[in-house]
């Protein structure tokens, strides 16, 4: 009877145990619900997706890959001073280039300057903007500015712009020329005596071919010295309508075109389908 006791005394302090046990557990689950469900807990969750969203924003960047050419850098004062184009006039509008292909020379106007040259967090791929007024032959050598040839699709732009190395031509000399593509510099000389074509002087050199003839050079030398003058190189050729002033030529021409003054002659340089569309153009003036 004496050994039942401590049995009973025994179990009964086996199970208060395990209650306590199971308390202690109980107070645990409890605290960590309870620093779950803490205010400040959930802050510094928010303040890390915040710091992390910071790291994600994106630097300042270009928004496209033109850049401002000014106008008087040595390739835009080459190009312009030998077409005759006077950049302080007021006229001119922002040009620019793609970045490290300097070979082309574009107008924009100032409103898509300030867009192209402006910077963004993602760069955009410009394909293509504003007006190709220029292309470059070759680089300057020997001391020598680089050599531009005028674009067709700028000519008219250039001629606005007031370009001075152009020639006016008649209708009739105009269609012979587009339709052969090409007029030899005796032609080209007769056509300019005869009135067919204005604008011969404009092609000369800026030192002007003196004579050793103390009465003046006759008819013949006079045409050589002119000849001898001309200045390959490129130039613009637009339509001379009936009863328009030959001492000003207009800013604005009915017809526009890119040619190159060779030692041959002059040639066309627009592209076959845009002369035949100008030919074309010409046979309804002359109806």
């Amino acid at each position: 009877g004496r050994g039942a006791k401590p049995a009973a005394v025994g179990a009964v302090g086996e199970v208060n145990l395990v209650e306590e046990l199971e308390a202690d557990k109980d107070r645990e689950i409890g605290t960590k619900e309870n620093d779950v469900a803490e205010p400040p807990a959930a802050v510094s969750v928010e303040a890390q997706g915040l710091s992390k969203k910071r790291c994600k924003v994106k630097a300042l960047r270009r928004f496209s890959d033109f850049e401002h050419v000014p106008l008087d850098c040595e390739d835009w004062r080459a190009a312009a001073d030998f077409h005759g184009l006077a950049s302080g006039s007021g006229r001119m509008p922002s040009v620019c280039c793609r970045g490290g292909r300097d070979k082309r020379l574009y107008c924009i106007s100032d409103g898509a300057a300030r867009v192209l040259l402006s910077q963004s967090r993602m760069a955009v791929r410009v394909v293509c903007a504003g007006v190709r007024v220029f292309e470059r032959l070759h680089e300057s050598r020997d001391g020598a500015p680089s050599a531009w040839r005028a674009c067709q699709e700028g000519v008219p732009l250039l001629v606005q712009l007031g370009l001075r190395r152009r020639l006016d031509m008649s209708l009739g000399l105009l269609t012979q020329l587009l339709q052969h593509r090409s007029i030899d510099r005796a032609a080209l000389l007769a056509a300019a005596a005869a009135g067919d074509v204005h604008g011969i002087d404009a092609l000369g050199r800026t030192a002007s071919v003196s004579s050793n003839v103390a009465d003046g050079p006759s008819a013949e030398e006079e045409a050589q010295q002119k000849e001898a003058s001309l200045l390959s190189g490129s130039l613009a050729i637009t339509l001379l309508r009936d009863g328009q002033n030959t001492e000003t030529l207009p800013d604005e021409p009915v017809l526009a075109l890119a040619a190159l003054l060779t030692p041959r002659g002059v040639e066309i340089c627009a592209p076959r389908a845009e002369a035949k569309a100008a030919l074309q153009s010409l046979a309804l003036v002359e109806e």
